[in-house]
């Protein structure tokens, strides 16, 4: 296969076939069931070529390899449409190739056959080409190439003409609307500036010039009203250019530049607005959570990724770029920068060296560039009079009078972005023009995914260039070569008193393929996508008659089932003996082909006009009596109680909730923690979703005044710290154990720590320790509660729920036969008697005591000491990680050694400013006590206290003259895994859910870790998120 192309794989809509594309051959599969696999080819087709000796651009070895292919009806016939790196277009008819294995009438079993139809259409278009679009009305096929030229071939209109026999009589086209085939020496007249001819009876080649630099794709509008007589094209290159052509007028109507930068334009689809899902409201339009302003000339609606199944959220460092709607998306993270500017022709195949002068003429004035959209306005002036009023009408257009205006909207995808623009086409006496309406829908970093650092590398294929619609369905797939598609609805505002409003056009993200289901059982390879094909299950294949009305000629909107196929690039390690294998939907199936597809299915939509996707991996269904517990009275317990109880399937007459504790709610770190939220926190899959549930539970339970909620400032202070002066005697055993980091941390902070002032309201550390300053977050992304509170505040509103709090240690899990849990046994706090309780859902989330109650789970505790301190006076609300450099001969003398403790040079305590005067420090973990057995047997080292006080006192005066109130230890979470955690979902026992290992965040993703309980619980699979590496069962 030839990797790095754009798309190579492509449906029939009316026969059960599949076409990829093999270098210079096609394969022609023909699948038998949407969960078998494909068999080997049924047939391969050699590519014809227009002369052998042609040169190829990217790979001089293979010239004549498939850049593109394309499956598109024209006229009344439908093509295979294959371009080629020697430039070459060959289009092939899918009833002559339906028509040649069913005459050979081959069993599924039996080795494929070198096909020996003939083209159809074969030109050649000079350097490399690349995008291919098709006008069905107007019969005409346009190419784009590296030439930087637009050909666009109007194929006469004449009587049919074929070379094999046909079975379907609806195919067969009238004398004025056939096409007369045009690779058998048929003479093409070439044209740069003639007009639309009166009878449309030669063969026309129009040549579009406008573009400076590669071409990747283009796309006509094929619009539903068939009175619109006008061809418009449009097209888009490396460097971001979009152009709006009329195709007959030679010229581009309109030119949309960057704001600023280099976008990379990559992907095109016309939509026409008529089969956009009408929308009450913007959120209903956009598919987020509150309505949008419509006014801006950009609307941005990026953050409505996060709520859709399946997103994996892009890293922290790039929310500063997603608030300038205008900012380019070819800024890049400094670890992928300099690889994707300068890849080279194995990789960045269109890049035509002319980097040196990109955005040269796309500057925007400093004054313009916060208000104007991502891409500008008209640069072209409107086309001139032309003979168009003597023009006839297309042959397949309806006879009826022209429409004097009307709408299309383009979506336009970069490397990383998609955007939805949109025209008014507005008829004016003497000439045609296209408005562009000041409105861009923008949805940034739609398929940006966490990778392993082994899978880096995808990031250098980062292109959406692989894009298709179903109209029926208001459908828009969008494809990446990293491995990802995404599915998006066209929506439009509801008409508002018979009036619609022109641009109140939008789009919604409604999910991401391959399903996370599909992730964890390994069904995507981990290689690059190449390509995406849309098309009718089996059984449901596009009738001729489902198009148009015989009475009346009008379009039809009828829906079909309709099929997504994705097929990526592995290894060979097997080959078949008529070519290469294509699996769908098999995980095992990577072992012997070189081609894995994957496979999903689109019945309709339902009645909220969302898509109904089939998934291979079915969910298990809830019982409508459930015995539910919960062990551990921690923030995870206690917020999966919560969120239990306020599930909308939750029924306290069917559904008992008993909530175990050992010895007191908020007893361990749930109530000794500094309750620091984050959206940089980690892992990044269940942060935003924790973190957004923590503002709607302190909005909707008055979180600022029962659990000290607020929002913070955080930042990392480097200081120098002063020789401590000591104020007290210690009561403790002496410890001089190694420390252990918490992994609090920013690792990339830590390395950008550069000379700053500090901000003017932190005023509470000493000028002369401080040394640098840098802010990690804000109030948009920082926050703080009080752990105790918290925590003991969800577990009140649980029980006033209905659940039951009973304070007793676990001392087993039963299982019926190892198939399911059946009960629990635990040992009361105040009687010590034992009692046993009928179970059928058991959630573990015992913290560090995890592995004691079940002891696959491979869970550790980590000692971690803290104070509080009253400051001398008020201090502003920050949280601050320190790096404090500390003296030579620091430190005061040990009560019991009689001599001064050991320290390191460099110290990191962490300081969190609380409401009500009160100070937060903690130190670094240790692993010098084994867990003890409840929280109330923890040990806390006195000395390790002092040192806390010590260090955070040697760079503020305000704490050293303060008064500490509380010295204290407790047990942090671990994971003994190479993934890290924490845990979340099955462990494979029916009925036994793990939630533990949240380290030092568990505060933080406390409320997203119960909802999702609750949704494991009731809706047998987690919905708010995109879990699947935090799965148990890949580390029990």
């Amino acid at each position: 296969l030839a990797p790095f192309r754009n798309n190579l794989v492509a449906f029939s809509q009316y026969y059960d076939l599949c076409f990829v594309a093999s270098q210079d051959r096609i394969l022609v599969h023909s699948p038998i069931s949407l969960e078998l696999r494909l068999l080997p080819p049924r047939s391969i087709i050699g590519l014809a070529s227009s002369n052998s000796g042609l040169a190829g651009y990217i790979d001089p070895r293979q010239p004549h390899s498939i850049n593109q292919l394309a499956v598109a009806d024209l006229g009344l016939e439908e093509l295979v449409i294959a371009v080629t790196d020697d430039g070459d277009v060959v289009a092939y008819t899918t009833r002559s190739i339906r028509n040649e294995i069913h005459d050979r009438g081959l069993a599924y079993n039996t080795p494929c056959f070198r096909s020996t139809v003939r083209p159809y259409f074969l030109r050649n278009v000079g350097n490399s080409a690349w995008g291919i679009a098709v006008h069905q009305e107007a019969r005409m096929i346009a190419v784009s190439s590296n030439s930087h030229k637009i050909h666009v071939f109007a194929l006469a209109l004449g009587h049919f003409s074929s070379d094999s026999s046909d079975e379907d009589s609806d195919r067969q086209e009238t004398a004025s609307s056939g096409l007369q085939p045009s690779c058998d020496g048929t003479e093409w007249e070439h044209s740069w500036d003639a007009p639309m001819p009166s009878d449309r009876s030669r063969n026309q080649e129009l040549i579009l010039v406008s573009h400076e630099t590669n071409i990747p794709n283009l796309a006509f509008y094929n619009p539903y009203d068939r009175r619109i007589q006008d061809v418009f094209l449009a097209s888009t290159d490396i460097h971001g250019s979009t152009y709006v052509w009329n195709v007959w007028k030679h010229i581009p109507l309109l030119q949309l530049m960057p704001s600023r930068g280099r976008i990379w334009g990559w992907g095109l689809l016309c939509i026409d607005p008529v089969f956009a899902q009408q929308a009450e409201t913007t959120s209903e339009l956009f598919g987020t959570e509150q309505d949008i302003d419509l006014k801006p000339p950009s609307v941005d609606i990026t953050h409505a990724l996060s709520h859709v199944p399946g997103y994996e959220d892009v890293h922290f460092s790039t929310r500063e770029r997603r608030k300038n709607h205008a900012a380019s998306d070819d800024l890049m993270d400094e670890s992928t920068t300099d690889d994707d500017e300068d890849i080279g022709n194995d990789v960045d195949d269109l890049d035509d060296g002319d980097d040196a002068e990109t955005g040269s003429s796309n500057d925007d004035s400093p004054g313009d560039e916060e208000d104007s959209p991502a891409i500008r306005g008209p640069s072209f002036n409107e086309s001139k009079a032309s003979a168009a009023a003597n023009r006839k009408p297309r042959a397949s257009a309806k006879a009826s009078e022209p429409l004097k205006h009307f709408m299309f909207c383009v979506i336009h995808t970069t490397r990383r972005d998609v955007r939805l623009l949109q025209f008014l086409h507005k008829k004016p006496p003497v000439d045609t023009m296209v408005n562009w309406l000041p409105k861009e829908i923008i949805c940034e970093y739609i398929l940006d995914q966490h990778l392993h650092p082994y899978d880096r590398y995808l990031r250098n294929l980062q292109r959406l260039n692989m894009v298709h619609q179903v109209p029926e369905l208001s459908l828009v797939i969008v494809g990446d070569q990293m491995g990802r598609v995404a599915l998006l609805t066209i929506t439009r505002r509801k008409a508002e008193n018979g009036v619609d409003k022109l641009d109140d056009f939008g789009f919604r993200v409604e999910a991401f393929l391959p399903f996370g289901s599909q992730e964890d059982a390994g069904h995507r390879p981990k290689k690059n996508l190449l390509g995406v094909a849309v098309g009718p299950v089996q059984g449901h294949e596009r009738q001729r008659e489902d198009l148009f009305d015989a009475a009346t000629g009008a379009r039809l909107k009828r829906r079909r089932v309709t099929q997504i196929i994705s097929v990526f690039y592995c290894k060979p390690r097997a080959k078949m003996s008529g070519g290469d294998d294509v699996i769908i939907g098999r995980s095992e199936s990577l072992k012997r082909s070189n081609l894995v597809a994957i496979l999903w299915d689109i019945h309709d939509r339902t009645a909220s006009n969302t898509l109904a996707l089939r998934q291979f991996v079915k969910t298990p269904m809830a019982s409508d009596q459930k015995e539910i517990v919960i062990i551990g009275g921690g923030i995870i317990g206690c917020t999966s109680a919560y969120f239990l109880t306020r599930h909308p399937t939750y029924d306290p007459s069917k559904h008992k909730i008993t909530l175990l504790e050992a010895s007191k709610i908020a007893g361990g770190a749930s109530g000794k923690a500094g309750g620091l939220l984050a959206l940089w926190a980690y892992p990044s899959n269940i942060v935003p979703l924790s973190y957004r549930l923590h503002a709607q539970l302190a909005k909707e339970h008055d979180g600022q005044s029962r659990w000290g909620y607020r929002r913070i400032h955080c930042g990392q202070l480097a200081a120098k710290g002063r020789p401590s002066e000591k104020k007290e005697t210690l009561k403790g055993k002496p410890s001089n154990g190694e420390s252990v980091s918490l992994n609090k941390r920013d690792g990339k902070a830590l390395g950008k720590v550069t000379a700053a002032g500090l901000p003017k309201d932190l005023n509470w550390f000493a000028p002369e320790s401080v040394r640098s300053y840098y802010e990690m977050g804000d109030p948009d992304t920082t926050a703080q509660v009080h752990p105790y509170q918290f925590t003991t505040v969800m577990a009140e509103l649980a029980a006033q729920k209905g659940v039951n709090v009973i304070l007793g240690s676990v001392t087993s899990i039963d299982t019926t036969n190892g198939s399911g849990v059946k009960s629990v046994t635990y040992e009361d706090k105040a009687t010590k008697t034992s009692h046993t309780i009928p179970a059928t859902d058991v959630i573990v989330s015992a913290g560090p005591w995890t592995q004691r109650v079940y002891p696959p789970a491979p869970i550790f505790g980590m000692r971690a000491h803290s104070v509080t301190i009253t400051p001398s006076k008020p201090i502003s609300a920050y949280a601050i990680f320190t790096e404090i450099s500390l003296p030579p001969d620091f430190g005061n003398k040990d009560t019991f050694l009689k001599s001064k403790r050991a320290h390191q040079k460099t110290v990191t305590p962490e300081i969190y400013a609380r409401p009500n005067n009160e100070a937060y420090a903690c130190g670094e973990g240790d692993h010098l006590v084994p867990l003890p057995k409840t929280t109330e047997d923890v040990e806390t080292d006195l000395a390790r206290c002092q040192d806390i006080i010590d260090y955070v006192s040697s760079v503020s005066d305000e704490l050293r003259d303060g008064e500490v109130t509380v010295r204290q230890a407790c047990y942090l979470p671990n994971v003994e895994a190479v993934s890290g955690g924490p845990l979340i979902g099955p462990t494979g026992v029916k009925g036994l859910l793990l939630a533990a290992g949240h380290t030092c965040w568990g505060i933080q993703n406390g409320p997203g870790t119960g909802k999702l309980i609750s949704e494991f619980v009731f809706d047998g699979k987690a919905k708010s998120a995109s879990i699947g590496s935090l799965d148990p069962r890949k580390v029990l």
